[in-house]
């Protein structure tokens, strides 16, 4: 990962092709958003454990369909930095 990226700017960026793309194909009843929370290992809090700023608070993007109840939730800093692409995380308080 380039050190000078960050998990605020790739949500951003990510946030705004996924909108984007949606609207080109005139897709809406999904609906993308930037959010906060924090990463979870096998219910661990690893965001806890490290003094990274990689691992603070993270941000990520989450397509919503709310007639069919699909919320995906995607980080690509973490993709990156792990390869794990889609996730299940906890919302930030």
């Amino acid at each position: 990962m380039n050190p000078k990226t960050h998990c605020v700017g790739y949500a951003s960026m990510a946030n705004s092709l996924i909108n984007y793309g949606l609207n080109k194909l005139d897709r809406t009843e999904y609906q993308s958003k930037h959010w906060r929370g924090k990463i979870f290992l096998l219910g661990i809090e690893i965001t806890a454990w490290s003094d990274n700023p990689f691992f603070k608070d993270h941000d990520y993007v989450e397509i919503t369909n709310s007639s069919k109840n699909i919320r995906l939730r995607i980080d690509p800093s973490l993709y990156e930095f792990s390869r794990i692409g889609i996730m299940n995380i906890k919302y930030a308080k």
